[in-house]
């Protein structure tokens, strides 16, 4: 009586290894594509989210902030605000309340925002939308105005900064900012 032995021999099973390691990094690549890509999405949301809060406060006319006279800008801090939206940041650490910060302009019929929406990663690393206009975040191109950011372009806004704010816009943009923080 003859037995038949089964199984895979050695060569076989590296083999499959070798195979499965490969099939396990791309798949890990693809994932951690796709993590970091929902979480600049998230800042993106959360930018516009606070362009939105700064909106309906003028529009309400809540918390004092009053939409700026024709060529005219303000600045409102997101200490300023009802940060209960924000209490989560996407990368683990917590939202800069003083250094992040909506510009308005009233040009006529047509109002333009600016956000600077900064997260602190606790270990000096800042990351988050160092400047951008309303309309680069919307339709996906938002993602691409997510930076690192470095420990010198912080700063608190208050109306001392107003320099620093005008530094972060297009040249000439505005003239005059009243800044809402606190």
């Amino acid at each position: 009586m003859i037995m038949k032995k089964s199984g895979f021999t050695l060569v076989e099973l590296l083999a499959s290894l070798v195979i499965l390691s490969i099939l396990m990094t791309v798949a890990v690549e693809a994932v951690l594509k796709v993590i970091e890509s929902n979480r600049k999405e998230l800042y993106v949301e959360d930018a516009k989210k606070f362009i939105s809060q700064v909106e309906y406060n003028i529009r309400a006319n809540k918390l004092g902030i009053v939409k700026p006279t024709n060529g005219n800008c303000i600045a409102v801090s997101l200490n300023y605000l009802d940060t209960s939206d924000f209490k989560k940041a996407p990368s683990g650490g917590g939202y800069d309340y003083q250094s992040s910060f909506v510009v308005l302009k009233n040009q006529s019929f047509n109002d333009v925002y600016y956000v600077r929406l900064i997260e602190d990663l606790s270990n000096s690393a800042f990351r988050g939308i160092s400047i951008a206009k309303l309309e680069e975040l919307k339709g996906g191109k938002g993602k691409n105005k997510v930076v690192g950011l470095a420990s010198t372009d912080k700063f608190t806004v208050n109306s001392s900064s107003v320099s620093k704010i005008k530094s972060l816009l297009p040249s000439g943009f505005c003239t005059n900012i009243t800044v809402y923080a606190k």
